[in-house]
C-alpha cells in the first residue's frame, strides 16, 4: 500500500468514527429531560397536525372535550386527542441521535421534509412545534423540537398516533336507526320514486307492483340496512354551500321509523354532489346538524338503483330440445326355405 492510499484510508476511518459518534443514539448529558419542558397535557388548548403530503387537521379544546373548529366545532373524540398529547409530553432527551442541521432531512425532521409537524398552543399563548421523522425501530421515532438542531429518539410514539385525517378523531356514526324499527322507505332519484314498505309478516315489498311482478325482498332489505347505518368520512360543517349540491340532490331517502310502543318518526337523508377527487358524496341527515362526506359505497345504490333492481327476475324457461323422429325398423328379409 503506497503512502497516498494509507492517508486516504486514515481519513476514511476518521470520517466513519465521526459519523458513528454523531449519529449513534446515546444518553444525553445529565440523563436528559423533557423534550417539551414545563408543558402539561391539560395546558394545551389547540393541536395542529400536518403531514408531508399537505394533509392538515386542527383540534381545539372546548370545555372538557375537543372539537374541529374548521368544521363548525364538530365534536372530536377526547380520548383520542388526549392520548396523543400524553405521548408528546412524555418525550425526553435521553437518547440523542444527531446534533447537526445536516442530519434533519435524512432523519425526516426538517422544516420542509418531515413525517409529521405538530404545533401545540397552550392556554397562556405558549407555542411548541415538534417534528416526527423516520422510525428506526418499532415503537420508536426520530423527534426534533423546532429551533433546535438536536434529534432524539422518541419512545412509544409513531406517525400513526398523529393522524391528519378527521376520521381518525371523530365518531364515524352519522345516521343510525334501528333497522327493525323501520316500517317504510321512499327513495327518490333520477330514475323516479320508489316506495317500499314492510308487510304484516315483516317482509319488505315494493308498492305499485303490476300483475305478475314479484318484489326482491333481499335487495330491498339490503337497501334498508344501508339507510339505517350511514358512516361519515369527513365532517364539513353546519352550513350547506352551493358546491355541496344539496339543493339539487342526487337522491333523497325518507325512512318511517316506528319503535315498539313509540310514536312514528321520519328520518331523511339527502345525498348531494359527488366529489370526483376522492369518490365521496356530500350528505345531510335530519338526525344531525352537520353536513358531512360519506363514501361512494354507502350511498351509491340510492343514487343509481331503479325499480327493476328490486323485482325478481323471471326464470327463463329452457327451450325444449326437439325430439328426432323415431326411425322405422327395417323389415327383416324373410329367407326362402331351401
Amino acid at each position: 500500500m503506497n503512502k497516498t492510499n494509507r492517508i486516504l484510508t486514515a481519513i476514511l476511518v476518521v470520517q466513519l468514527a465521526l459519523a458513528v459518534f454523531l449519529l449513534w443514539p446515546r444518553s444525553a448529558p445529565a440523563g436528559g429531560g423533557p423534550l417539551l419542558p414545563d408543558l402539561k397535557a391539560e395546558d394545551v388548548a389547540q393541536v395542529t397536525v400536518q403531514d408531508r403530503d399537505g394533509n392538515r387537521i386542527r383540534l381545539a379544546r372546548q370545555g372538557d372535550g375537543w372539537v374541529l373548529p374548521e368544521a363548525d366545532d364538530f365534536p372530536a373524540l377526547a380520548d383520542r386527542v388526549n392520548q396523543l398529547l400524553d405521548k408528546l409530553v412524555k418525550l425526553n432527551t435521553a437518547r440523542l441521535v444527531a446534533q447537526t442541521a445536516d442530519s434533519h432531512r435524512r432523519l425526516q425532521v426538517a422544516e420542509a421534509d418531515f413525517q409529521r409537524r405538530i404545533e401545540l398552543e397552550t392556554k397562556d399563548g405558549r407555542r411548541y412545534v415538534v417534528y416526527l421523522g423516520s422510525s428506526p425501530q418499532p415503537a420508536a421515532i426520530h423527534v426534533r423540537l423546532e429551533g433546535q438542531n438536536q434529534v432524539y429518539l422518541g419512545r412509544d410514539l409513531s406517525a400513526f398516533d398523529a393522524a391528519t385525517l378527521p376520521s381518525s378523531y371523530v365518531s364515524l356514526d352519522y345516521q343510525i336507526v334501528s333497522q327493525g324499527d323501520i316500517t317504510a322507505m321512499t327513495v327518490t332519484n333520477a330514475n323516479g320514486e320508489l316506495r317500499f314498505r314492510k308487510d304484516e309478516a315483516g317482509q319488505w315489498t315494493l308498492e305499485g307492483l303490476a300483475e305478475g311482478e314479484q318484489p326482491n325482498a333481499f335487495a330491498i332489505s339490503d337497501l334498508v340496512s344501508r339507510a339505517a347505518a350511514v358512516r361519515l368520512s369527513r365532517p364539513l360543517g353546519k352550513t350547506a354551500r352551493p358546491e355541496h349540491g344539496l339543493d339539487r340532490p342526487a337522491a333523497v331517502v325518507t325512512l318511517t321509523v316506528q319503535p315498539a310502543g313509540g310514536q312514528a318518526q321520519t328520518v331523511t337523508l339527502t345525498v348531494g354532489a359527488k366529489d370526483e377527487a376522492d369518490g365521496t358524496y356530500v350528505v345531510r341527515s335530519s338526525q344531525s346538524a352537520y353536513v358531512v362526506k360519506t363514501s361512494e359505497w354507502s350511498v351509491r345504490d340510492f343514487v343509481e338503483k331503479a325499480r327493476s333492481d328490486f323485482l325478481q327476475q323471471p326464470t327463463p324457461t329452457p327451450e325444449a330440445t326437439p325430439t328426432a323422429p323415431a326411425e322405422s325398423p327395417e323389415a327383416t328379409p324373410t329367407l326362402a326355405a331351401p
